[in-house]
C-alpha cells in the first residue's frame, strides 16, 4: 500500500517510536514544448512545431544509513507534430525515455547542495512523415551512459522553504540504430540487411545536453512544481544528420511516499488502510 507522507510525517514518526522510514521523493509534471526536428532519413528539410510531454522523476537515498548516495529514476513521454517551412509536409512523433542511476551528494557551501554521478538510459522515438511515400516511417533507438549533476538551493520565505534546483545531463557513450538512406524497413527486416544499421556513439558523432530548472512551492498539503526544460540532441550516421531541439514549460506536483508491503514490512498500527 502506498502512503503519501507529507507535512504530517514528523508527527507520525513520533507515534511510531524510533522507526526511521526511507522516503521516495516523486516529481510528476506535464508540459508544453516548442520543437525543432530534423530527420535526414525522412526529409532534407527542418520541421518545427509543438509537443506535449510528461515528466516523472523519483529519488531516494541508498539506505537509511547511507545518505551520501541517492538513486534516481527519470521517465519522459513526449508526443507532437511538426511541419516544414513551406507547410507541405508534417512529421508526427511519439517518444519514450528512461534513465536510472546513482548520484553522490555533497554540500561544500552552506546554502547549496550538489550532486554528481552517472546514469544509464534508453530512448525510443517513432516518427511518421505524411508525404514520404516510399519511407514514411522512422524510429530512433538508443542506449546511453550519461554524466549527470544537480544544484539545489533552499530559500526560506514566510516560514516556508521554497526550493530552486538545476539539473544537467549529457550523453557520453552508447549505441544507436539508424538505417541507410533510402533503405526501407521492409528491406531491413525481411532481408536481414543490418549492415551499418547499428552504430557506436560517443562525442565524435553524438552530442546532447538536457538542462532543467525547477521551482518547488510548498502548499498546505502538497508541493507545486514549476519547470523549464531545454534539450538539444544531434547525431550523424550513414551520411545523414539528425537533430531534435526542445524547449518545455512544465507544471506538476512533488510529494514523498513510502511503501509498506509483505508480512515483514507492515504499516504501523496508527496507519489506516482499506481492507481488501
Amino acid at each position: 500500500m502506498l502512503l503519501a507522507c507529507l507535512a504530517a510525517f514528523p508527527m507520525l514518526a513520533k507515534q511510531t517510536g524510533d522507526t526511521t522510514f526511507l522516503l521516495t521523493t516523486t516529481r510528476s509534471m506535464y508540459g508544453l514544448s516548442a520543437v525543432e526536428l530534423y530527420d535526414g532519413y525522412l526529409s532534407n528539410l527542418p520541421y518545427n512545431g509543438l509537443g506535449f510531454n510528461y515528466h516523472n522523476e523519483q529519488g531516494r537515498y541508498l539506505s537509511v544509513d547511507v545518505t551520501e548516495v541517492s538513486l534516481h529514476d527519470y521517465y519522459d513521454v513526449s508526443i507532437g507534430a511538426t511541419a516544414n517551412e513551406p507547410q507541405t509536409a508534417m512529421i508526427s512523433y511519439l517518444g519514450f525515455n528512461y534513465k536510472w542511476g546513482a548520484l553522490y551528494n555533497f554540500k561544500p557551501l552552506s546554502d547549496f547542495k550538489f550532486a554528481a554521478g552517472t546514469l544509464i538510459g534508453a530512448n525510443s522515438t517513432f516518427k511518421y512523415n505524411n508525404r514520404n511515400v516510399n519511407n514514411p516511417f522512422n524510429m530512433d533507438l538508443a542506449c546511453n551512459l550519461y554524466l549527470a549533476g544537480s544544484v539545489t538551493y533552499d530559500v526560506p520565505v514566510l516560514g516556508r522553504v521554497f526550493r530552486m534546483k538545476a539539473d544537467l545531463r549529457t550523453p557520453v557513450i552508447g549505441c544507436f540504430f539508424t538505417p541507410m538512406r533510402g533503405e526501407s524497413y521492409y528491406e531491413l527486416f525481411s532481408l536481414g540487411n543490418y549492415d551499418d544499421a547499428f552504430h557506436f556513439s560517443s562525442l565524435h558523432n553524438k552530442n546532447g545536453i538536457e538542462v532543467m530548472y525547477l521551482l518547488d512551492v510548498p502548499l498546505n498539503h502538497t508541493t507545486l512544481s514549476f519547470g523549464i526544460k531545454a534539450s538539444n540532441t544531434k547525431y550523424t550516421a550513414n551520411d545523414m544528420i539528425f537533430k531534435q531541439n526542445e524547449l518545455s514549460l512544465l507544471v506538476g506536483l512533488t510529494y514523498d511516499t513510502h511503501i509498506f508491503s509483505g508480512f515483514r514490512h507492515l504499516a504501523p498500527s496508527n496507519f489506516i488502510k482499506q481492507d481488501r
